[in-house]
């Protein structure tokens, strides 16, 4: 349990990093932006294998959305 809560931490460091590049990736997509933002307060409030199954399913969920038909 302490490795990961380790691997964790060392995870929201990087994504506390990368709050400076938000507006660009703003700019880019926006649908992305919103998954990776609530990914990420979802990992922060809940438990991490929330967040990212939360992440994963908006994810798949966007990608099947966007597939041509």
């Amino acid at each position: 349990m302490c490795v990961l809560a380790s691997i964790i931490v060392v995870g929201l460091k990087g994504m506390l990093i990368q709050f400076r590049d938000l507006k660009k990736y703003w700019n880019v997509d926006k649908i992305d932006w919103g998954i990776w933002v609530s990914t990420y307060i979802f990992t922060i409030c809940f438990a991490a294998n929330v967040g990212l199954l939360f992440g994963v399913v908006c994810t798949i969920a966007i990608v099947i959305g966007r597939f041509p038909r």
